[in-house]
């Protein structure tokens, strides 16, 4: 079973302040660049046992392609997850299961599909009121933890990460930014390296079965990250949030 704290960290998203109450930062160090006020991406998450940063890729199964897409121009900012396979292991009853996250007017709401435990609703309210994070959260909360250059591709990739956040609390959690080189042409012109999105991690506790429990991490690895504004359908609400009521599956 996993007890991820994710369910800490997300109501915790919604109030920004309450994480800076948190975090304590190392004004020493680098803290990580913002984020754009619009973004998509696809990508994949994992469950790491190593902490981070990582050397290389963390090898264990793939827990769920996913999709992200995030504006935080739209009025009130919205923001919307997809688990293609498995949805995040936050539930008394696992997660095997496809699910979406859509954070629209204020509210967040869970999707789950046909392919939902029995019993459970398509739409039901995980938290209300909610907001996305500010674009700027990374750039207040993260501080310059490691460099690695990862083997696949042979990229450059800076970790930053939270200070002072126990796994019991979400923590530590991060971004990882790829370190993307100019072309040889804008290189000559006098641009310098851009940090491109790469991963984004937080803290679960695993409880073996032998009854030991051992920190880990999921790991959300970004892939085709666009700065731009999404399609008008992402936001688009099914009937069936018309008379969503609170969820109650997740611990």
């Amino acid at each position: 079973m996993l007890n991820c704290g994710l369910v800490a960290l997300l109501p915790l998203f919604a109030e920004q302040s309450n994480l800076h109450s948190l975090v304590t930062p190392r004004t020493a160090d680098p803290a990580a660049p913002s984020l754009p006020a619009q973004w998509q991406h696809g990508g994949y998450q994992v469950l790491a046992l190593p902490p981070p940063p990582w050397r290389d890729l963390p090898l264990p199964s793939v827990r769920s392609a996913m999709s992200s897409w995030y504006d935080w121009t739209r009025s009130p900012p919205s923001m919307r997850e997809t688990y293609h396979d498995e949805c995040v292991p936050i539930f008394q009853n696992g997660s095997a299961w496809s699910c979406d996250f859509l954070n629209v007017n204020g509210t967040s709401y869970l999707l789950q599909h046909e392919d939902r435990a029995a019993g459970q609703p398509e739409c039901c309210v995980f938290a209300r009121p909610w907001s996305p994070p500010r674009p700027d959260f990374p750039s207040t909360l993260f501080f310059l933890e490691n460099t690695t250059e990862e083997s696949v591709g042979g990229d450059t990739v800076m970790w930053f990460q939270s200070r002072g956040v126990t796994p019991q609390e979400g923590g530590p959690f991060g971004y990882g930014y790829r370190v993307r080189l100019p072309a040889p042409a804008a290189a000559a012109a006098g641009s310098g390296p851009t940090l491109v999105p790469f991963a984004f991690y937080f803290g679960a506790l695993w409880n073996r079965a032998n009854g030991t429990v051992d920190q880990a991490y999921t790991v959300q690895y970004f892939q085709d990250w666009q700065d731009k504004q999404p399609d008008a359908s992402v936001w688009d609400l099914p009937p069936s949030c018309s008379t969503a009521v609170a969820c109650t599956n997740f611990s």
